[in-house]
């Protein structure tokens, strides 16, 4: 191998440029001007996953994260759980169903709400969205899902996702109009002239 550009030695390498970043400025692979050197002997993905993670501040948390797709593990580095002393891995199962339950186009689950489900503090919750780069108006898959799947498959994937959504809009909707009926009754019977006469005592 040779000195390559930063998008180049990224694919060689099987990692994001900003993880290339990283690992130069950590001294693991040369770096001359904008050029970086890759051989054989450089590691690749696989072996030094949990040192990818982007960092953007002096004590070594930042906003990026890792995809271990060995493992189906993302790795951050968050400075919510900076008292662990190492990054936070969470499983993809995890975190591609807080994407969905996160996005408009899914659940559109408050903070609050992915929060309760998967036991995160909402610290944690906003730097994992944020190193994500996912918004409630973000597609309800990862960057991953929508790199590698097909398009007719994510396409199928939103529309059931919107189904779901009515679905539960109009179960939710069964369910108020169904508590609102005994009360309307009772009040109906209550204010009727007939319901007035039978309470009222007998004169004699």
């Amino acid at each position: 191998m040779a000195w390559l550009s930063a998008s180049d030695a990224a694919k060689a390498l099987g990692i994001k440029t900003s993880a290339l970043r990283t690992r130069a400025q950590q001294g693991k692979i040369d770096r001359k001007d904008n050029l970086y050197f890759v051989d054989e002997k450089t590691p690749k993905k696989h072996e030094t996953a949990l040192d990818d993670v982007e960092h953007d501040d002096a004590n070594g948390y930042g906003s990026g994260y890792e995809y271990d797709k060995a493992r189906d593990k993302y790795i951050f580095a968050l400075k919510s759980k900076a008292q662990a002393g190492r990054p936070f891995v969470v499983d993809g199962d995890t975190i591609r169903a807080a994407i969905a339950a996160y996005s408009n186009d899914g659940s559109k689950a408050s903070l609050n709400e992915i929060c309760r489900t998967h036991g995160w503090s909402r610290p944690t919750a906003r730097e994992i969205f944020r190193a994500l780069g996912k918004t409630h108006d973000s597609l309800p898959f990862s960057d991953e899902e929508i790199a590698e799947r097909d398009e007719d498959d994510l396409g199928e994937d939103l529309i059931r996702l919107k189904e779901e959504r009515v679905a539960r809009k109009a179960e939710a909707r069964e369910w108020n109009e169904t508590k609102k009926t005994p009360r309307r009754h009772a009040t109906s019977i209550t204010s009727s002239p007939t319901a007035s006469r039978r309470s009222c005592p007998s004169r004699a």
